[in-house]
């Protein structure tokens, strides 16, 4: 276990959290791929290469067959930027299949906002929109889950097609007790 040192914003660049639903930010954490699973370091090596000198890549720069086998634990979401007098929120426009067995529920379409999801999402959400970077989060439970005992540790990467804005967020999932070791 790293060793924890003063607040947040005290501690050390590279220190990852290791408590569960606290968050570690960019760069710190995904910059060395610290505590990424394989499938999340893939999807996040991938980002990378196509990120080159901007803050983060359009969707339709990524690779779709050096990710494939990740494919299922991803999630695509929409940033709904505000209106006039509305606050941010979120559309899930992409589900993965594997998502959908992990977490019991088929999440495409949901729609996050202030009144209809948790506080800790949209806080974790807006985070990768102001800061235009890359977040991972340690033991998440998916608040719409019938299977509550259910954690994951969720890396969320910005996409854009017009840099600063962050038009949609690709989030790739790994169950921190992966369901076959269950039964």
């Amino acid at each position: 276990m790293l060793e924890r040192r003063g607040t947040p914003s005290e501690r050390e660049p590279g220190a990852v959290s290791q408590q569960p639903g606290e968050v570690a930010s960019w760069p710190a954490a995904v910059r060395r791929g610290r505590g990424l699973s394989p499938h999340q370091l893939v999807v996040y090596n991938a980002w990378q290469a196509v990120r080159g000198n901007r803050h983060f890549p359009p969707r339709a720069a990524l690779d779709l067959h050096a990710i494939k086998k990740a494919l299922g634990a991803i999630a695509i979401l929409d940033v709904l930027h505000p209106e006039t007098g509305r606050a941010l929120a979120f559309r899930i426009r992409l589900w993965g299949t594997r998502l959908v067995d992990w977490t019991g529920a088929d999440a495409t379409g949901r729609v996050i906002t202030a009144r209809t999801g948790p506080r800790v999402v949209l806080r974790r959400l807006k985070r990768v929109v102001t800061t235009a970077g890359p977040l991972f989060a340690r033991g998440v439970l998916v608040p719409w889950s019938p299977y509550d005992y259910k954690r994951f540790h969720v890396l969320a990467l910005p996409l854009g097609a017009k840099p600063p804005l962050v038009d949609q967020i690709l989030c790739v999932f790994e169950p921190v007790i992966p369901p076959s070791s269950l039964f």
